[in-house]
């Protein structure tokens, strides 16, 4: 899996979007409802968006999932902070 920022930071003070990407088609994963994180700053981040290229790793398919932070008053009363 690899990814990286694809916007800038935002004026927040949290980290912009990001990308990863999978092998196959994953855009499943945006139904799935789940949360990644936190990561080393404590920000939980959510999938927003997948791209599906069927062309992609010797036709094996690639999803792009793109996914933004996701503000503190949205996590649940569940989820450590």
């Amino acid at each position: 899996m690899r990814g990286g920022p694809v916007a800038a930071d935002l004026k927040i003070g949290r980290p912009a979007n990001r990308s990863r990407r999978y092998t196959g088609d994953r855009r499943g994963i945006l139904d799935e409802g789940s949360l990644w994180g936190p990561d080393a700053h404590g920000v939980f981040w959510r999938p927003l968006r997948a791209y599906f290229d069927a062309e992609a790793r010797d036709g094996a398919g690639e999803t792009l999932v793109i996914v933004g932070p996701v503000h503190p008053d949205e996590l649940h009363a569940g989820v450590v902070r």
